[in-house]
């Protein structure tokens, strides 16, 4: 890493007459530590107090609230705290499918955390990529229509100008998709912790936060509860 960021560093820096060489010594590996921070920084962060919001969601809180896992069960007589259940409506052919929950479920609880870690990610230039093909390449084509169908835009890419899609492919691809945040009962925890204002939420992100840096991805793909959700009653996520 070291040497192909000194590389990169000195093809991107202007040479002159005068100074042929404008860095004779660069060293790569600091720079390289600013982009990904070690764990140390994360630790110290999440020791401040008070205790830091984000950081109770992997550090325990300091409040002594536990966040519990929901995992999905498919059979009804199963003792997982989420269900699958599938339904008939009048005007659809099809059977529909949701996921309920069997017990009461707080908020801030996480949503089927292992299946949310089986998404995908894809980077913004692999989708370029894509449309360009699709029209000589069936692959490429189908690929995109996978992508564009199942997949949706990271949260990053709105908050922070990291351009990527999330395509799940656990069973979290199961919960139910409303068009509105007000619908919506189960987010990813980007949108937990970033807190729409629009709502009249009153958190957002420090200016300097380890736990954001370091776990970029995982805020994207993890699903939390955003309100109490009752026995019964279906978990739905927003689709954006």
């Amino acid at each position: 890493i070291d040497d192909a960021i000194r590389r990169r560093t000195r093809a991107l820096t202007k040479v002159t007459e005068e100074q042929p060489v404008l860095l004779s010594s660069y060293d790569g590996n600091t720079h390289e530590s600013y982009q990904h921070l070690p764990k140390p920084w994360e630790t110290v962060y999440c020791r401040r107090e008070p205790q830091p919001y984000e950081c109770s969601f992997f550090y325990g809180s300091s409040d002594g609230e536990n966040r519990t896992i929901h995992d999905l069960g498919i059979t009804s007589d199963s003792n997982a705290s989420l269900t699958l259940q599938w339904w008939e409506e009048e005007d659809k052919k099809d059977l529909s499918m949701g996921v309920f929950a069997s017990e009461p479920i707080k908020k801030g609880d996480w949503i089927m955390p292992s299946d949310a870690t089986y998404s995908i990610v894809v980077p913004g230039r692999l989708l370029h990529i894509l449309r360009e093909q699709k029209h000589d390449n069936a692959k490429a084509k189908d690929l995109l229509e996978y992508i564009e169908q199942n997949g949706h835009r990271s949260s990053s890419a709105m908050e922070e100008g990291i351009d990527s899609v999330i395509v799940e492919v656990g069973d979290s691809l199961l919960i139910g998709k409303v068009d509105s945040r007000a619908e919506a009962n189960v987010e990813s925890l980007r949108s937990s912790l970033m807190k729409s204002y629009d709502h009249g939420w009153d958190y957002k992100r420090p200016v300097f936060s380890p736990v954001f840096d370091r776990r970029r991805l995982l805020l994207d793909t993890i699903l939390v509860s955003n309100q109490g959700i009752d026995e019964g009653e279906e978990t739905l996520v927003y689709d954006y």
